[in-house]
């Protein structure tokens, strides 16, 4: 059984109809760390708010299926459907001081949530508190259960949260860009950290969402690539870098070198015209070189290869 099952997912603005994520399918197995990836404004936080439960006043899933651990999360905007994803689903914020109340000592906010999701008694969770801080490698815990969020590093509030989001004991953990704002060696702790969890157990995973592909080629098994809300890609993660199939996936890669060496634009032989949320096609095919008029008209077919998906028109042409 997969831990997240995703059947053509829709969200729309209440208002005008425009979909800002369509058709999104895709599934996330046990014991694995998964990369959703695209550029800003792709639909990644979004998707990830969809399935919280979180979504923004005027947005809404108006189609689609989804089931985590094999139970439906997607029953309708009621308060049911809000609980029972958060039952299965815990984020790891990309802000931890904002995710954490300034107001209270770790120690409290993390009994509260224990108290919460794991239906311990206040003794229980009291006595457990140590224990989960020192499992996510927090040294000094009696220092840091004891402490206010600003009296924190951001690697170690980083820390705190990810251990409260361990603590749910939820089947799927969300990181939303879980380095944001931290050094290059707390980064590496806390990308070892997560990767060290999900190797402890084989009914976790994680789904990492990230625009860092240098991120995603050291920590996750599989790659989602996203467009426009739209899915482009899907596949191993050591086969999508060495041979993208998609024209979206090959520039994303191509920036990335660029970026590197410094000898091209974020982008390169891609037009600069912004997403289009109107086209009934390929959100990508206002930028792609390869495009055709069906291209805009018609939603790109999912063409399979052993373990790969590419939603394209034209991949034989590329």
């Amino acid at each position: 059984m997969s831990v997240l099952d995703v059947d053509r997912l829709q969200v729309e603005v209440f208002e005008t109809g425009i979909a800002l994520l369509r058709d999104i399918t895709l599934s996330i197995k046990p014991g694995s760390i998964v990369g959703l990836v695209g550029e800003s404004g792709s639909g990644k936080s979004m998707f990830s708010l969809a399935l919280m439960g979180l979504l923004p006043s005027g947005v809404r899933v108006t189609s689609g299926k989804a089931r985590v651990a094999g139970k439906s999360i997607l029953k309708g905007l009621t308060n049911q459907y809000v609980n029972s994803s958060r039952e299965d689903i815990a984020l790891i914020s990309q802000n931890p001081r904002a995710a954490l109340n300034p107001t209270m000592r770790i120690n409290k906010q993390v009994i509260r949530v224990l108290r919460q999701r794991c239906n311990m008694t206040f003794k229980e969770a009291r006595s457990e508190v140590h224990e989960l801080l020192a499992r996510v490698g927090i040294p000094d815990v009696g220092r840091v259960a004891n402490s206010y969020p600003h009296q924190l590093s951001g690697g170690m509030c980083q820390r705190v949260v990810i251990g409260m989001a361990l603590s749910t004991r939820a089947p799927l953990l969300i990181a939303d860009e879980p380095t944001t704002g931290l050094d290059v060696t707390i980064q590496a702790q806390i990308l070892m950290l997560l990767r060290k969890l999900v190797g402890e157990s084989d009914e976790k995973s994680v789904m990492m969402v990230t625009h860092d592909l240098a991120v995603v080629s050291s920590m996750c098994d599989q790659l989602i690539v996203l467009y426009g809300g739209q899915v482009m890609e899907v596949g191993p993660t050591r086969e999508v870098f060495a041979n993208p199939r998609h024209p979206y996936t090959k520039f994303l890669l191509e920036s990335l070198e660029s970026y590197a060496d410094g000898s091209a634009d974020s982008t390169p032989s891609v037009s600069e015209n912004p997403i289009d949320f109107g086209l009934s096609g390929c959100r990508f095919s206002n930028r792609c070189p390869f495009s055709t008029p069906v291209c805009q008209t018609t939603p790109p077919p999912a063409i399979a290869d052993n373990t790969r998906i590419a939603y394209c028109h034209n991949l034989e042409s590329i």
